[in-house]
């Protein structure tokens, strides 16, 4: 039986009366309907911050899903005005959670300040012939040229400083100079000589390197490059550069490096002969103590006026070299020519290879051939050996 509903009511205005529809009861068979499941929810875009003004910027965070803690960090910079920040998890079966929030300067060392700071540290400020200068560093090397100025404290009266040439470093590169050369010179006559005694004389080689020099002896022996390259570089060393016509030291001998430096020695010496430089010591201290910028043009300076070096030790040196070492130069030509016939030589040797193969089959033939016969012949000869024996019995 339908269920009784009480009557559904009317309303009236004046003389107009409106009746609602009476409910209906009867429900018909409904059809079940089957839901589509619910696609899995996977982003990262889970950290916003909130701004002042109510909109969100959302605050990159690509590893948060794949990480088991990930480190967020905000910079105030892009966020001036943010007023909070906001997490939203939209993710299907991940929870995340925030463990602590933390916020430092990073001009303060480490990030953090100190409550009662002892000093403040600030800008390196100088004052030099009435300018004041500040400098973020207490090395300042762009105030006077070619000086650097280590400031440590504050002065109570004007410093004075007192330039001068750092003789030693200069001595040490020119040792380093003089020590480079010879172990260039070396191996250029070991590669050209076939001469053990050119390795005996290099008292520095440890033995393992004494027996690798000793198996280069003289590879590059028919090569005349080597032998240009060597006469060159003593061609430079013994030369004369004079920067000036005041210039007192225009060579390296006079500057205490040459091949007889020493002078230790008067009879004949067959290694001092291979152009090895040898240093005086209180000749060069003398020179570097008097003549400086002469021994310093000497390895490089302008001829000519442009403000640009195109003469000296160093320049030649590093003109004649870099035609040898540069992409496409000497080196590079002959390696390139070697190469070729490396595989000219390769080429040859596969079709003399080829044409042995073919000799010795057409030969193998041959020898079966003639074999062939021989026994073929032997077969006649028994068989006609054997019927004159039989006509001979009858």
């Amino acid at each position: 039986a339908t269920p009784q509903l009480p009557d559904a009511g009317s309303a009236s205005f004046g003389d107009i009366t409106i009746n609602n529809s009476p409910s209906d009861t009867l429900i018909g068979n409904a059809v079940p309907t089957q839901r589509e499941p619910l696609a899995p929810v996977s982003s990262d875009s889970v950290v916003f911050a909130v701004m002042a003004d109510g909109s969100e910027k959302e605050i990159l965070t690509p590893q948060i899903l794949t990480d088991a803690e990930t480190k967020v960090d905000i910079d105030m910079k892009e966020y001036s005005d943010i007023k909070s920040i906001a997490v939203r998890n939209r993710n299907t079966g991940v929870s995340l959670a925030m463990s602590s929030v933390s916020a430092y300067d990073p001009k303060a060392a480490s990030g953090y300040e100190p409550n009662n700071a002892v000093t403040t540290a600030g800008d390196a400020v100088i004052r030099y012939e009435g300018i004041t200068i500040k400098r973020s560093t207490n090395d300042i090397d762009d105030v006077i040229p070619s000086v650097t100025l280590h400031v440590h404290a504050k002065t109570d009266k004007t410093a004075v400083i007192s330039v001068k040439p750092d003789t030693e470093s200069s001595k040490q590169a020119l040792i380093t100079f003089v020590g480079k050369y010879n172990e260039a010179l070396a191996e250029i006559n070991i590669l050209s000589q076939n001469k053990p005694e050119l390795v005996d004389e290099l008292t520095y080689l440890s033995d393992d390197d004494r027996k690798k020099e000793t198996e280069k002896l003289g590879i590059f022996l028919s090569d005349f490059s080597l032998t240009n390259v060597k006469s060159s570089l003593q061609a430079i060393e013994s030369g004369k550069y004079a920067a000036s016509d005041s210039a007192k030291i225009t060579m390296l001998s006079q500057a205490g490096v040459s091949t007889s430096a020493s002078g230790s020695y008067s009879g004949y010496s067959e290694s001092r002969l291979r152009g090895y430089l040898e240093i005086d010591e209180k000749k060069l201290d003398s020179a570097l103590a008097n003549n400086l910028d002469d021994i310093k043009n000497m390895f490089g300076y302008d001829s000519d006026g442009d403000l640009i070096v195109d003469s000296g030790i160093a320049y030649r040196l590093d003109k004649e070299l870099t035609a040898y070492v540069q992409t496409g130069g000497i080196i590079a030509a002959k390696t390139s020519s070697l190469d070729s016939q490396i595989k000219t030589s390769e080429s040859k040797i596969a079709k003399l290879e080829t044409q042995m193969d073919q000799k010795e089959q057409e030969l193998r033939q041959k020898y079966a051939s003639m074999e062939g016969s021989l026994n073929s012949l032997e077969t006649q000869q028994s068989t006609i050996s054997n019927f004159s024996k039989q006509n001979g019995n009858q």
